[in-house]
Parts: C-alpha cells; sequence; structure tokens
C-alpha cells in the first residue's frame, strides 16, 4: 500500500488527503492580498505580480477541496514573498538560477516545504551565499 493510499485508508476512506499545488503563473487571489500584513509569512516582492486577467475560479476551487495546504508559483523571478489567505500559503520561492539582466540582484537559493501526514506545513527559505 502508498503512502496515499495509507493515509486515505486511515482516515477510513472519508480523509482529506493534504495537498500542495504547484504552478507556474500565480492565482489572483495572491496579487489581491500580497501586500496586506494581516496575510504576511516571509519573503519580499521586488516586482509586480503578473497573474492572468480572468479569474477562473481556480484558487476558489482549490479551497472548496478542503485538502490544498499551499499554492506556489515561480513566473515573476524577483519576488519571494509568501502569505496566507482563507488557510491556504501561496507566494513564490527563491531564485534558483543566474539570468543575466533579469532579477540579477535577487536573493538565490529554494524554498524547502514539508507537508506533514496530519497537514501541518513547515516552510523554510534557503538563500545561498557565495
Amino acid at each position: 500500500m502508498s503512502g496515499v493510499q495509507k493515509l486515505y485508508s486511515d482516515a477510513g476512506g472519508k480523509g482529506t488527503i493534504p495537498s500542495i499545488n504547484f504552478q507556474h503563473i500565480p492565482v489572483n487571489g495572491y496579487k489581491d492580498n500580497m501586500d496586506n500584513p494581516q496575510f504576511y509569512i516571509m519573503g519580499e516582492n521586488n516586482e509586480d505580480s503578473y497573474h492572468v486577467k480572468k479569474n477562473t475560479g481556480w484558487f476558489t476551487a482549490l479551497k472548496q477541496t478542503g485538502s490544498c495546504k499551499g499554492v506556489f508559483f515561480g513566473h515573476d523571478h524577483d519576488n519571494n514573498k509568501i502569505i496566507k489567505l482563507d488557510g491556504i500559503y501561496l507566494g513564490y520561492g527563491l531564485q534558483s538560477g543566474w539570468f543575466e539582466g533579469y532579477a540579477e540582484n535577487s536573493k538565490k537559493g529554494g524554498l524547502l516545504i514539508t507537508l506533514n501526514n496530519n497537514g501541518n506545513v513547515n516552510l523554510e527559505q534557503i538563500v545561498y551565499n557565495d
């Protein structure tokens, strides 16, 4: 039995398996709330957040699943801010590469995301220092 199957079985076949979503473009709810200190978790944005123009309802759908604990994106390379909105972490990881002419002065590194079986999420930005 795989780990996912065991979690579902342990919950009597009726439980919610915690999940995380990774996508390129930010959800609309992020931009609307990224500067609200009430939702701030960590990081900073050094450019605007560019989401799709039409709100497709994707974030609402993720909330309705009850299983989504985080949505992480990478479209805007000079951003690494994370917020928590409606119980879901939304944000960017650190820039992991070096790009000439674009976001050259951004922090480099990665975001360690730990999703525990109980649904708790731990986030740690790991900054590369040369």
